[in-house]
């Protein structure tokens, strides 16, 4: 007897929250005695290689037959801005690192640590107010046609240019 995976993309989830965690999700270690507040904020802002804001997609579940589980949940997100380290635009997450009780909405957006690739901690972007205060003006983001814009960048090539055609000393 074979194995059949069957992948199941839900589409209907753009019109519902999901609900979807894992009560023993991985936390950071300053996290494990207490909740996130301020001390662990700086904390994180400070040892993650990279922090993003991302856009949740939708949902991917792969379901292997037999499987008495239920499965694997992969959550897709799309960076829109960062700091630090830039991440790759697209981000599938598993359920594994999802705290409880995180909602998802279809457009809805979430402040993101990343370390070696993997997330250390997600919350909603609508209570980041304090982390985005503490982060500062973004140092990367994607534009609309998924090109990745890095500001000192941009800055450095118009000074280049403008020096080129003499029109800065």
């Amino acid at each position: 007897m074979g194995v059949r995976i069957v992948l199941i993309v839900l589409t209907a989830l753009a019109a519902r929250q999901v609900f979807a965690c894992n009560p023993g999700a991985p936390v950071p270690p300053i996290m494990e005695d207490h909740g996130y507040d301020r001390i662990a904020m700086e904390y994180l802002i400070d040892n993650a290689q990279s922090v993003a804001i991302g856009r949740y997609t939708g949902r991917l579940d792969i379901v292997v037959e037999g499987d008495e589980a239920g499965g694997q949940r992969r959550f897709l997100f799309e960076l829109t801005d960062g700091w630090k380290v830039v991440m790759p635009r697209r981000q599938v997450i598993s359920d594994y690192w999802i705290p409880c009780p995180l909602e998802f909405r279809i457009g809805s957006h979430y402040l993101m640590y990343f370390t070696a690739g993997r997330p250390l901690y997600l919350l909603s972007a609508r209570e980041a107010d304090p982390e985005f205060d503490a982060l500062g003006d973004f140092d990367w983001f994607y534009n609309q046609r998924g090109e990745l814009i890095r500001p000192e960048l941009v800055r450095e090539v118009g000074e280049q240019s403008a020096k080129e055609a003499g029109t800065v000393d």
